[in-house]
Formats: structure tokens, C-alpha cells, sequence
């Protein structure tokens, strides 16, 4: 159950992350400023 749980709270977060990416009209600049960032979260939490 806990498993189950923990999947669905890394499911939320990517979903999170992810969906600006997916916004009609996206600037080409800002969908890059925003794959950058998301690449520096993870690289920084990653150690």
C-alpha cells in the first residue's frame, strides 16, 4: 500500500512538471527555459 502511494505522489510531481510543457501557444524560448529547469531540478536532486 505504501508502494502504491509512493508511485502515485512521483506520478503528481511529473504531472506537474511536465504539463507547462504542454500549454497551447508555447514559445519556443520558454519551452526551453522550462526543460532546462526541470533538467536542473533532477540533476540537483540527484546528487
Amino acid at each position: 500500500m505504501k508502494d502504491q502511494k509512493k508511485a502515485e505522489e512521483i506520478a503528481a510531481l511529473r504531472v506537474q512538471l511536465l504539463s507547462p510543457l504542454l500549454a497551447d501557444g508555447l514559445d519556443p524560448a520558454k519551452a526551453r527555459r522550462i526543460k532546462t529547469q526541470i533538467c536542473e531540478l533532477f540533476s540537483d536532486f540527484r546528487g
